[in-house]
């Protein structure tokens, strides 16, 4: 007999309208709240109930969103507000971070990983939204192969640090996909920063990326497992293209641990913090301790940063769309 509480003993939006007596849309997070809307409102799901059936699981996944302070789209738009995620200048972080190799015969040679293939990572950001992630192996083929290879940039923290800046640290010598993930060796230019060549030596840098989702595939209601045990919504990211990568200055945050983890909200922040335009507007920025005892003790090019991003209670499907919200509530 098919279990008819699929997510257990919470609220679902169609109470076991259809004949399986299954009770169906989920109304115990945020995230279920946006992905009933969305699969409510597609023909095909909303052809399965009466029209006072409808009407109730409408009402009752608004009143649901109400409490969850989400903005859900007017009657007329409901057919475009089909769940998402961000794709455009997203930042994902791998540590440990990269290995500097000294080999005598050239300069310095910075190996190491931008993701791992086929590992479930939780995304929890301001503005990405609570999902699960994995990236696929070939999520890279197309980015690592000319034009768009000859493209990508290597720069030190994304080009924000105060004394290094924009410019590049070094040109890939190759980029590819290996068993593990996607991989990178690149030849650091002659004139760094001794620091920054310290810091790389004792491996006290993290690893990251910025890139724009091409390809994906999105199931908002996967079985609860073990890597999933909230039962999240499963991006599988699938051809992505890169912008830039290289070493970054770990954010220090508590519970920091080894593995592919997102930084979105602090590549927005940083942008915005360094912009006269929304500097007034920005909510307070807090310091907090680093995550590791020692980590005071780390080289950095410029002073600690350690800021915390403040939650907001809307997640925007774009950062344009995410500054016009921050920016009118302030």
């Amino acid at each position: 007999m098919a279990d008819t509480k699929p997510y257990g003993s919470v609220d679902y939006a169609d109470p076991g309208y259809q004949s399986d007596k299954v009770k169906r849309y989920p109304l115990d997070t945020a995230e279920h709240v946006r992905a009933a809307w969305s699969y409510i409102n597609m023909p095909k799901n909303a052809s399965k109930y009466s029209a006072d059936q409808l009407g109730n699981i409408k009402g009752k996944i608004k009143a649901a969103a109400k409490k969850f302070n989400i903005e859900i789209a007017e009657e007329q738009q409901e057919q475009k507000s089909i769940a998402r995620f961000p794709k455009d200048n997203l930042v994902r972080m791998l540590a440990p971070g990269p290995d500097l190799q000294e080999p005598e015969n050239s300069g310095p040679i910075l190996t190491g990983h931008f993701t791992p293939f086929n590992q479930w990572t939780k995304i929890d950001s301001t503005y990405e939204g609570r999902f699960m992630e994995r990236i696929s192996p070939g999520t890279f083929k197309k980015a690592f192969s000319e034009p768009h290879r000859s493209q990508i940039k290597v720069q030190f923290d994304h080009g924000q640090d105060k004394v290094v800046g924009a410019q590049l640290i070094g040109v890939p010598i190759e980029l590819r996909e290996d068993d593990y993930g996607a991989k990178y060796d690149v030849e650091l230019f002659d004139g760094l920063p001794p620091l920054l060549l310290n810091g790389l030596r004792k491996k006290v840098y993290g690893s990251s990326f910025r890139f724009r989702v091409v390809r994906d595939e999105i199931d908002q209601f996967p079985d609860r497992s073990g890597t999933n045990p909230d039962g999240l919504p499963e991006r599988t990211i699938k051809e992505v293209e890169v912008f830039e990568f290289g070493p970054v200055v770990n954010p220090a945050y508590a519970g920091a641990t080894a593995g592919i983890r997102s930084e979105t909200d602090w590549f927005i922040a940083r942008q915005l913090a360094a912009d006269p335009r929304f500097r007034d507007i920005l909510p307070p920025i807090q310091s907090i301790a680093p995550s590791r005892l020692d980590a005071a003790d780390e080289p950095h090019l410029e002073k600690e940063r350690s800021e915390e991003i403040v939650a907001v209670p809307v997640r925007r499907e774009t950062q344009e769309g995410f500054i016009r919200w921050l920016t009118r509530q302030r």
